[in-house]
């Protein structure tokens, strides 16, 4: 029981940690400091505007090509502030493994995401070229009255049970 506890306690700490994340990513700012004692090394880049600046144009920068699949006003983009700040922490962390960090960052998390970002069919910047055009958000329906009342039996509706690992 005990076990299961420590384990509870450390996802609700990860989610709470994923939404601080989140949250920044919407307005591009540095994610709250680390608690007391888990201080580690400071930001290289203070904000997502500064990383895309420094980091993500030079590096993804495609020559004899007008934006090659890249919004200028990228930060209209809600799914690539996200993007961006995912990438954005991960090369903070990364950046300070001196042997293989970078290799790794750009192999499992830049490349992936910057290409996903310029897919010229299903990235958001698709319909962008010189110039922003805001994609249409995904259509949405009002949940049925009482829907979201006992939220622990609806959010795994349609979800078969977990089966053993073993």
């Amino acid at each position: 029981m005990e076990v299961l506890l420590r384990r509870q306690a450390q996802q609700l700490d990860d989610l709470e940690h994923t939404i601080a994340d989140l949250q920044a990513a919407q307005t591009g700012q540095t994610p709250p400091a680390a608690p007391a004692g888990e201080a580690g090394p400071p930001f290289a880049c203070g904000s997502l505007p500064e990383f895309v600046e420094a980091v993500i144009a030079p590096l993804y920068a495609r020559h004899g090509t007008s934006s090659g699949g890249w919004c200028p006003s990228w930060w209209e983009h809600q799914e690539a502030r996200v993007r961006l700040h995912a990438v954005w922490r991960a090369w903070e962390s990364l950046r300070l493994d001196p042997s293989l960090g970078i290799a790794r960052w750009l192999r499992d998390v830049a490349d992936p995401q910057i290409d996903r970002l310029r897919d010229p069919d299903r990235g958001p910047f698709a319909a962008c070229g010189d110039r922003h055009l805001q994609p249409p958000d995904l259509p949405l329906a009002p949940a049925p009255e009482g829907f979201w009342d006992g939220t622990a039996q609806n959010l795994s509706r349609g979800v078969p049970p977990p089966t053993s690992a073993l």
